[in-house]
Order: structure tokens, then C-alpha cells, then sequence
């Protein structure tokens, strides 16, 4: 028995002469040893330093020499140092370990540096840093809140950022002013430029498929090109970039999400124009609410959703929608002053309340559906539905159903026959004197009638030339009826 205590006693000593050895002190620096066996090391908790700090490598403890190959979770954090330099050894930055130095104005990161932990930089005085090819991570919030940050110089390894990796806090003064996202980048989390608010170019990588919420949240953007290679645009991606006046997206978008690039109500820039691929199938709410100069949307043909104030108060003129449309939300169009036109497709089963509120001064709606969309009572709130000419197939139950029949519809504006549409044609378009009718040899003309915008005859004919000269300048739909149908064409008088 008195053997194996004696045993125990000796492994005990043993190991505290072990743990003893676990840290040792080089050039005033402390360091704490990886391996022993591999003689390697990590910069210790250095929190008491200040100045200038240069950690060399190899290291000694006066018996062996280490390689250096990490900084240690906190090791710096809150200190005063001013500046830091690593040896190409080190591979690895911890969480937190330069958090909190708000006098720390440079790091230059060694050649080695593979991964940069959460927080590292957190709330530091750096006003500029350079990310070496080495690295292939950096960690959520790595360089949050970095008031003087202005210069990212990205490397070309990195494959993932974290959350709020470079974001700055709500209402900071100074920010980056550009970025260049390697093609190797994967992934553009939430936040992580958010209030940038003088980031005014990024280049996005080749390979991100996806920008998360709020990634571009309140920057200086005045443009962006989205790759080919994204897929998905995160809830606020670029909301409030109030200098944002061109988006191009890629062709494999196929969500965007709630106020995307969406502006605040006062804003008085924003995009002025858009084109949609054809993979996109689904805008979310408010996607682009209240850019008040958005004038041209180009609709993929493969979204089936549109959601709620997805386009309010933008300044669209015409709505052409596709087939694939199957649902139109609430507020969807909301007050776009300037609509006069709006094209629906042949899916659409629902338009949701104040969906064409107050489009003043929208005077034609064609629909090719069959089966009237569901709407509500305040669908076309604030306008004059008796003004608007609808087009809809012929024989279906438009001129019956609740809303749909408050429309110019009669058998005349409102009949359309797309293979009618698709061969008879009326021209010169603008007109200032002569209107003729051109149709197909096997066509014959029965008569033509021409409305005002009101929905008021104006003139009726046989001729397949029709002199307008005594009628105001001003938009005009021309009712002809031929031996196979009848087909109603909008013309605008000089």
C-alpha cells in the first residue's frame, strides 16, 4: 500500500511541474505551450502590454524553442497596444484576442493566418487592414464596429465571412469605402456590411449563391451587379442604400426577400429601372417599396408571387405580368401615380386589398384569364373604374362578378381575342391625321368604332382608313370588328 500512495504522490508532483511548465515569458511577451512534443505555442492573455508588439517565432523558455502558430482567445483584448505584427507561423486568431484595443491602429497579419476567430478585431482604432491570401475564414463580428475602418484589402482565399463581420454601428460617421469579395467567397452573411454608410463599391465574388438579410443594410452603394451564381437576396439586403440607383441581377436569382431594396417613404433617390431573370419565382413584401423612381420593370416568366407592397409608390407607367403569376398581394402596387397600363397573364387567381390603390391615372387593364381573380372592395381604391377600359375574354364572367363589372366593359373594350390581337394592327402610332386598319387577307373588316379615354364614342366607320384630325390630342382604343372577331387596339392622337 505504502508503494502505490508512493506512486501516486510522484505522478501528482509529475504533473504540477507539467502545469508549471504550460506558460513561459519571452521578451516580456507570455506564451503558452501547445505541444511539447511538437514544440508549438500560442500567445497567452498579454493584457497588460501597451505600445508596439512584434511576437517573433521561434520562442524560447530558456530550455526549448517553440513555433508560434496562434494568438489566444482574449490575448490582448482591452490592452493599449498601438500596433501588432505576427510571424508567418501563426495560422490561427482567436475569439476576442485583439477585442476592445481601441488604440490599436495596425495589424499586420502574418503570411500564414488561415483563420481569423469571432470578435478578433472587435471595437479596435485600425484604419486599415490587409486580409492575406492565407486566409480562409473570418469570424462573426471579427471586425465589428471598427469606427476608422475605411480599407479592406480582401485576400483571394477567403471562403466565409460571419455575421456582422464588417459591420459598423447604427449611426457611425466613417466607414469602408470599398470592398472586392474574392471568388472564392461562398456566402455573404447577415449584417456583415451593415451602416457602411460610405461603402460606395463592392465587387461580389463569382461563387456566392447567397446575400444574406441585411448584408448591405444602410451603405453608399450607388450600384451593384449580382452574379450569375447567386441564388437568393436575404430580407434587407441593400435596404436604405439611399444612393442606390442601378441593380443588376444575375440569372439564377430565384427569391428576393422582404424590403430587399426597399427605400425608406422620404427617400428621393432609388433604382430607376429593373430587369427580373426568368429564374426568379418569388418578390417578397416590400422588396422595393417606395423607390419613387422606379419606372421600368422587366418581369421574368417564371414568378408566381408578388408580395405585399412589394411596388409601393414606386413610379412604374406599365405593368406587363406574366403567365406563371399566380397571386398578387396587398398593397402590392400601391400608388404608382404615373400607371396607366397594366398586362396581366393567364394564372392570376388573386389581387389583394388596395392591391391598384390610387394609380391615378390608369385607363386600361387587359386580363387574359378566364376565371375572374379574386379582389376586395378597395382592390382599385380611389379610382374611377367606369374610366378604365377592361380587356378580358370574350364569354366569361368579368361583366357579373363584383368589382370586375364596375369596369368599361360592354361588348366592345372589353373583348379581346389574342389571336385577333396578334395579327390585326393599326398604324401610324402616334397619329396625327390618318388611323388605318391592317388585317390579314383573310380577314374582312364589318365596322370600327374609336372611344375615348372615358369610354365615349367618338367615331364609328367602315373604313379601314380613318381620318382623326378634328379629334384632341390624347389616348384612344379603336374597337375592331371583323368576320372572326372582334379585337380592341390603343392608339395615342398628336
Amino acid at each position: 500500500m505504502k508503494k502505490k500512495y508512493f506512486l501516486c504522490a510522484l505522478c501528482t508532483m509529475a504533473f504540477g511541474l507539467m502545469q508549471a511548465q504550460t506558460y513561459f515569458a519571452d521578451g516580456g511577451i507570455t506564451y503558452e505551450v501547445i505541444s511539447s512534443v511538437g514544440l508549438t505555442a500560442k500567445v497567452a492573455v498579454n493584457q497588460s502590454l501597451t505600445g508596439s508588439v512584434t511576437i517573433p517565432s521561434p520562442v524560447s523558455d530558456g530550455t526549448s524553442s517553440y513555433t508560434v502558430t496562434s494568438v489566444k482567445a482574449y490575448a490582448f483584448s482591452g490592452s493599449s497596444i498601438t500596433s501588432i505584427v505576427l510571424p508567418s507561423s501563426v495560422t490561427s486568431i482567436e475569439s476576442d484576442a485583439f477585442a476592445n484595443c481601441m488604440s490599436l491602429t495596425s495589424a499586420a497579419l502574418g503570411a500564414g493566418v488561415t483563420s481569423i476567430g469571432n470578435a478578433a478585431f472587435f471595437k479596435t482604432g485600425l484604419t486599415s487592414i490587409l486580409i492575406p491570401n492565407s486566409v480562409t475564414s473570418i469570424g462573426s463580428q471579427a471586425f465589428f464596429e471598427n469606427e476608422n475602418l475605411t480599407t479592406v484589402t480582401m485576400g483571394n482565399s477567403v471562403i466565409s465571412i460571419g455575421t456582422n463581420a464588417f459591420a459598423q454601428a447604427e449611426g457611425a460617421t466613417s466607414s469602408i469605402s470599398s470592398i472586392i469579395l474574392p471568388n472564392t467567397l461562398l456566402v455573404i452573411p447577415n449584417d456583415a456590411f451593415a451602416n457602411n454608410t460610405l461603402l460606395n463599391s463592392v465587387t461580389i465574388g463569382s461563387a456566392v449563391t447567397s446575400i444574406g438579410s441585411s448584408a448591405f443594410f444602410k451603405t453608399g452603394l450607388t450600384s451593384v451587379s449580382i452574379p450569375n451564381s447567386v441564388t437568393s437576396i436575404g430580407s434587407q439586403a441593400f435596404f436604405e442604400n439611399l444612393n442606390l440607383t442601378s441593380v443588376t441581377l444575375g440569372n439564377s436569382v430565384s427569391s428576393i426577400g422582404i424590403k430587399a431594396f426597399a427605400q425608406p417613404i422620404d427617400a428621393t433617390s432609388s433604382i430607376s429601372s429593373i430587369s427580373f431573370p426568368n429564374s426568379l419565382l418569388t418578390i417578397a413584401d416590400d422588396a422595393f417599396a417606395s423607390n419613387s423612381l422606379l419606372a421600368t420593370i422587366s418581369f421574368g416568366n417564371s414568378i408566381t408571387t408578388i408580395g405585399n407592397s412589394a411596388f409601393y409608390k414606386t413610379n412604374l407607367a406599365n405593368i406587363t405580368l406574366p403567365n406563371s403569376v399566380t397571386s398578387i398581394g396587398n398593397l402590392t402596387f400601391f400608388a404608382n401615380v404615373n400607371l396607366t397600363t397594366v398586362t396581366m397573364g393567364n394564372s392570376v387567381s388573386s389581387i389583394g386589398s388596395q392591391a391598384f390603390a390610387y394609380c391615378n391615372p390608369l385607363n386600361s387593364f387587359s386580363i387574359t384569364t378566364t376565371t375572374p381573380p379574386s379582389v376586395t372592395a378597395n382592390t382599385f381604391e380611389g379610382l374611377t373604374l367606369s374610366n378604365i377600359t377592361l380587356s378580358a375574354p370574350s364569354g366569361t364572367g368579368y361583366s357579373t362578378t363584383a368589382v370586375w363589372k364596375d369596369f368599361h366593359i360592354s361588348g366592345t373594350l372589353n373583348v379581346i381575342d389574342r389571336e385577333l390581337n396578334n395579327v390585326v394592327r393599326v398604324y401610324p402610332n402616334p397619329v396625327s391625321d390618318y388611323l388605318n386598319i391592317v388585317l390579314p387577307s383573310q380577314y374582312q373588316l364589318n365596322s370600327a368604332s374609336i372611344f375615348n379615354i372615358k369610354g365615349e364614342h367618338v367615331i364609328d366607320t367602315i373604313n379601314d382608313t380613318i381620318n382623326i384630325e378634328s379629334l384632341s390630342s390624347g389616348i384612344y382604343y379603336i374597337l375592331i370588328s371583323t368576320n372572326k372577331g372582334e379585337i380592341s387596339k390603343k392608339f395615342v392622337k398628336k
